[in-house]
């Protein structure tokens, strides 16, 4: 999963179609066949390996397998029994906001998964929470919520102060991507 992912963040989806169908199949069946600790790290490894494949179908436009792909990773966050999980899961939700142009609704959610996210201070949750932050100011401009982008910007640019720029949970958050946004 760790390959996929890096080939996710490098745009290789190539490596992922050839990869991740027979992945998800081996996990899947993996997942229903355990229980305890290592069902909850099954969970985690499938959400990553949907995000994944939810990548190549939301770039090559299946908006349908992608919001597919985000429901399947919904299911499994809460399996995996990790707060961060799910508040990535949130974020990567938000696309099907994007694709529907449901940018109100879209905030609303992100908003929710805010006030759920864990607000700890250690890097993973700043950085998870500074990474929804981001992805709320965007879709608060998408939905000419001015004040609300410029909100949720700021509380990104003071979150990405606290870490280093880095890809946690699978979404790269610091400084340079506050930035960039």
């Amino acid at each position: 999963m760790d390959e996929a992912v890096a080939w996710r963040l490098g745009a290789q989806y190539t490596r992922i179609v050839r990869t991740l169908p027979e992945l998800i199949a081996e996990l899947t069946r993996a997942y229903h066949r355990t229980a305890g600790h290592q069902r909850s790290e099954l969970a985690a490894l499938l959400v990553s390996a949907y995000r994944s494949a939810d990548a190549v179908a939301y770039k090559h436009g299946a908006r349908d397998l992608s919001s597919r792909l985000v429901e399947l990773m919904r299911w499994a966050a809460p399996e995996a029994e990790d707060a961060l999980l799910s508040a990535s899961v949130a974020y990567v939700r938000t696309e099907t906001f994007f694709a529907a142009r449901c940018y109100a609704a879209g905030l609303r959610a992100l908003e929710y998964a805010l006030d759920a996210a864990p607000a700890l201070d250690e890097p993973p949750e700043i950085a998870t929470r500074g990474a929804l932050h981001m992805r709320a100011a965007v879709i608060a401009g998408r939905a000419r919520d001015a004040a609300a982008a410029t909100t949720h910007l700021r509380e990104a640019r003071a979150l990405a102060d606290q870490v280093t720029e880095g890809v946690r949970y699978g979404t790269a958050f610091g400084p340079d991507s506050v930035r960039i946004h």
